[in-house]
């Protein structure tokens, strides 16, 4: 999935520093996750985003917001913030 795309930086030797910064919107975000519910008993979703982490905590919270009550939302370990 795509959380945003462009960079809030302006850092020179990146080439989405040219690209303004779009981010979804999480309401977005959370009807498409709901949307895979929808089609597939347990879908691993994979994030194509390399400013995942510029919204990190709001990210993860329109994602746990997403899953059914009960369910449990994982990332892999290298994912995770020590």
């Amino acid at each position: 999935m795509i959380g945003s795309v462009g960079c809030p930086y302006t850092c020179s030797f990146c080439i989405d520093a040219t690209v303004d910064y779009q981010p979804m919107n999480f309401d977005v975000v959370r009807e498409d996750l709901r949307f895979l519910l929808t089609k597939f008993r347990k879908p691993t979703v994979g994030w194509h985003d390399p400013n995942f982490g510029v919204r990190f905590e709001a990210n993860m919270e329109a994602i746990a917001s997403a899953a059914p009550r009960g369910a449990s939302v994982s990332l892999p370990r290298a994912a995770c913030p020590s």
